[in-house]
């Protein structure tokens, strides 16, 4: 037994729902997954990315909707109360919360809100220079291509 003063006759409270736990797992494989793969199986490293998208955005969803402790209100506090909660858990003396703690639940902000950023470059690299990926079509290589640009001729070619 880890803690040798649990009461074994409390009632055991479940804090997390299925979806945050079957959520938590999935990120942990496909990440994994994602950052194991490249070059050869690329298709695998990029499928792995997008799935890891797709969990970040069901889950930030989640955050609105789902039971109380999946909410971000229940678990993103002040800065104030996160600041004093770290200095006090540096101290040993950290009060202990049912689901995340004040640090905790800027760090699940600063892990979810992470992912775009991480992302995002990737997702408009691969598109621009291998023309492979989702984005392709709207990458700003493309864009910029003389099939994309305007007909039109110039001010300064017009005649008069």
């Amino acid at each position: 037994m880890l803690n040798p003063q649990r009461n074994p006759s409390a009632p055991e409270i479940s804090v997390w729902d299925p979806f945050v736990r079957v959520f938590h797992w999935t990120v942990v494989v496909a990440f994994t997954v994602a950052y194991l793969t490249e070059d050869d199986t690329l298709t695998v490293h990029v499928w792995a990315g997008y799935l890891v998208g797709i969990l970040v955005v069901a889950r930030v969803l989640w955050g609105f909707v789902g039971p109380q402790h999946a909410r971000f209100t229940d678990f993103v506090y002040a800065p104030a109360t996160a600041f004093a909660y770290v200095r006090d858990l540096l101290r040993f003396r950290g009060r202990r919360y049912l689901g995340h703690s004040p640090g905790g639940g800027y760090m699940v902000v600063v892990l979810l809100s992470s992912w775009p950023r991480r992302s995002s470059p990737a997702l408009w690299s691969m598109a621009a220079i291998s023309r492979r990926g989702r984005l392709p079509a709207c990458s700003p290589r493309s864009l910029a291509s003389p099939s994309r640009r305007s007909t039109k001729s110039s001010p300064t070619s017009r005649s008069r």
